[in-house]
């Protein structure tokens, strides 16, 4: 990828609670020779940023710049891509790419493709998997959203895909099964 061709960071989503997983950091288990955190961030040449729930020194090896919500309350990952626009915005980028912390692999060309597909026709581009499912949490979204991301939040936004529905946006298919995980039986399916 020419990371220079685009002014755009990337934001990992690592602030849920993994309720069905115990409250775990996901992003922190074991996976190949590091974790699943290492393994995404390996597949990564652009700018990243980590968005958890402090405290954040258990990442401190990563040594990546960690942020919190910023409209508080455990609002979810909507909340997270709140914190991670206004990262961008306050660091100069144009805009963010959004990964879900929990995610090993992606298709080769994703940043590329993901980030070519934005326009001026939309805000916000999502991705689709190979089953044409729009993964709310992959997309390519423009810091310009931040002031009715953080109006949408105030007023009780909560899914993803309820406020991109508000947004001009549009869905970028790609022939790839996206994987993430949601449970120990997901987790063990995949070691």
């Amino acid at each position: 990828m020419m990371r220079d061709q685009y002014n755009a960071a990337v934001v990992v989503l690592a602030g849920g609670g993994a309720l069905r997983m115990g409250g775990i950091d996901k992003c922190l288990l074991p996976w190949g020779q590091g974790t699943l955190l290492s393994s995404l961030l390996s597949q990564i040449s652009l700018p990243v940023v980590l968005n958890a729930q402090p405290p954040h020194e258990r990442f401190a090896d990563f040594e990546l710049p960690v942020v919190a919500d910023y409209s508080t309350g455990g609002l979810g990952p909507l909340a997270g891509i709140e914190a991670g626009l206004l990262w961008a915005r306050d660091q100069g980028f144009e805009s963010v790419v959004t990964l879900a912390g929990d995610m090993p692999t992606l298709p080769a060309e994703f940043f590329d493709r993901l980030l070519a597909a934005a326009d001026d026709q939309s805000d916000i581009v999502l991705v689709a998997d190979c089953q044409g499912r729009v993964q709310p949490i992959l997309g390519a979204w423009s810091v310009d959203v931040v002031p009715s991301l953080s109006q949408a939040l105030k007023h009780g936004a909560r899914k993803v895909r309820a406020f991109t529905d508000t947004q001009r946006f549009r869905v970028l298919p790609f022939e790839f099964d996206f994987i993430n995980i949601n449970t120990q039986a997901d987790y063990e399916s995949l070691c």
